[in-house]
């Protein structure tokens, strides 16, 4: 299966968009914060992460985005 790791604070929103995803036969990760997707990329080496650009600006440290890199 195709792995996505999808990334926002808004859970509703995230767990209607795994929900899709599955439909169409990708499996995915949930994740509600940066620090919380960190491991999840670390693990699973997923095709695709899809992140809430307003995810960024809530950062704390910028180092917290290096794992995108």
């Amino acid at each position: 299966m195709k792995l996505r790791i999808l990334v926002d604070d808004e859970v509703e929103f995230i767990t209607t968009l795994s929900e899709r995803l599955s439909m169409r036969n990708y499996d995915t990760r949930i994740a509600t914060s940066v620090v919380e997707a960190m491991p999840l990329i670390y693990s699973y080496s997923p095709q695709l992460v899809i992140l809430d650009i307003k995810m960024i600006l809530k950062c704390q440290k910028l180092e917290e985005l290096n794992f995108l890199s």
